[in-house]
């Protein structure tokens, strides 16, 4: 539910319910109030003073070193951080500025999926080639598809679905929350 929540706080942010600072972004303390990205000015840095929480969470998510019940890698914590990264930037990314964009990639993503690759203690599964010059990673070998656009029909029935479950909110689901639950409901099954 953790990773449903960001998708939600994701939602009211770009839905501009949640307002960023009026000033105040800064760098240096990721703990401190304002904390932006590197390289943005003015409107742009105080935007990403709210995006920066979210998708940093996410991103330790990513490689984070927790396991599933057997040991083995795929933990619902990582890959759910992935999916939850995915459903926010296709649902949202239109919002951001390039250089935004490409703060959020270069900053927050691009090394987390770095660090994850590189503290990844798994076993191998397979070896595709002898020699060094050519890698496969499964992950990257198949991506997912694009999901279906956000009034897309089969999604909107899910929705309705989901909402008729005891325990599911009054409220609309947001976009990037609704993507997320369909993307965590196609993983279960």
């Amino acid at each position: 539910r953790a990773l449903c929540h960001m998708a939600i706080y994701a939602d009211l942010v770009a839905d501009g319910r949640i307002l960023p600072p009026v000033s105040g972004a800064q760098v240096t303390d990721p703990k401190a109030s304002g904390y932006t990205y590197e390289g943005l000015d003015g409107r742009e840095a105080l935007e990403m003073a709210l995006w920066r929480p979210i998708l940093e969470g996410l991103a330790d998510g990513i490689h984070s070193p927790s396991r599933n019940r057997t040991g083995g890698i795929g933990c619902l914590v990582q890959r759910g951080s992935v999916l939850a990264i995915r459903s926010i930037l296709l649902r949202h990314g239109a919002l951001f500025s390039r250089k935004q964009l490409n703060a959020v990639l270069t900053q927050t993503v691009g090394p987390a999926i770095m660090k994850a690759a590189e503290t990844d203690t798994s076993p191998v599964v397979s070896i595709t080639s002898e020699s060094p010059a050519i890698t496969s990673l499964d992950f990257l070998v198949e991506p997912m598809p694009l999901p279906p656009p956000r009034y897309d029909r089969g999604l909107l029935k899910f929705e309705e679905v989901a909402r008729s479950v005891e325990s599911a909110p009054a409220r609309p689901l947001g976009p990037a929350e609704l993507l997320l639950e369909a993307c965590f409901t196609d993983m279960r099954h």
